[in-house]
């Protein structure tokens, strides 16, 4: 059971084309009641990189894995909920 005082892991999953979007909608109010956990960057290998959600902005999420490990990822931490922006296609083919 999750403590009251801790918010619950947020994993974005995602591909280049999307990321900008992701990173817009995870900083508006509706996504403040979770804790980012990190992005999966699934058509790149940027693993272990920071990704600036806005120039004017000092936060960043990590990227913590791509399409080759998103399960062993979300097998091995502790995810609550998953963004997932993708579109259909790759949805059916990554997923």
């Amino acid at each position: 059971m999750r403590k009251k005082d801790v918010l619950p892991w947020l994993l974005i999953v995602t591909d280049k084309e999307h990321l900008s979007f992701c990173k817009g909608a995870m900083s508006a109010k509706p996504y403040n009641p979770f804790g980012i956990k990190g992005i999966a960057l699934l058509d790149e290998d940027r693993v272990g990189e920071k990704e600036l959600v806005r120039l004017d902005s000092a936060i960043e999420y990590d990227i913590v894995c791509n399409d080759d490990n998103l399960k062993s990822y979300v097998l091995a931490e502790v995810v609550d909920e998953v963004f997932i922006a993708l579109s259909d296609e790759k949805k059916e083919r990554e997923l």
